[in-house]
């Protein structure tokens, strides 16, 4: 699998570097390619459709569009990405590793809510810490975005796991 194909409608992520800007990913659009050298992630799609691009550490590439119901897992260490199809669609992300990786991110990063709900005042943590958190819990940005060259260029690392995106369809 190459980044060709997505390449034409792709820029860089418009997560903002510093936090308490809001930000939409619109169709066309997606995350940067990054790792999680210590955490697994599973992507679990509810509406639309999200491609997804993953990078084993063998230098094999998959991409798989995937609609509501579809899962796809991305093991650790594994260079992938992800692009909206559609818009309004949503994905429900789960990331799961070893105690002090990627959910220490959150941690660090919120605060504990004081009641159920969404916060009146949303909790903005100081740009310096936001610089920071990110690569000391297992967020690792692994190149450009999505450029004219293949995934495989972008990254090589030691790891005895195959990336391998899984499709299973609830309905």
């Amino acid at each position: 699998m190459t980044a060709e194909f997505a390449t034409p409608y792709r820029r860089a992520s418009r997560i903002p570097a510093e936090p308490g800007k809001p930000y939409f990913i619109e169709k066309g659009e997606g995350d940067r390619v990054h790792l999680h050298p210590d955490t697994y992630e599973v992507f679990y799609v509810t509406a639309g459709a999200v491609r997804l691009f993953v990078e084993d550490t063998e230098g094999g590439q998959q991409e798989k569009l995937l609609t509501p119901g579809d899962f796809g897992f991305v093991p650790k260490n594994c260079p992938h990405a992800y692009r909206m199809e559609r818009h309004h669609s949503m994905i429900a992300g789960v990331a799961a590793g070893p105690g002090g990786t990627f959910e220490r991110f959150f941690e660090n990063l919120g605060v504990p809510a004081e009641e159920m709900g969404l916060l009146k005042v949303p909790a903005v943590p100081e740009p310096h810490k936001f610089a920071v958190v990110p690569q000391r819990y297992d967020a690792v940005p692994a190149g450009a975005p999505l450029a004219h060259h293949a995934l495989r260029r972008m990254y090589r690392g030691p790891t005895r796991h195959r990336a391998r995106v899984v499709v299973r369809s609830t309905r």
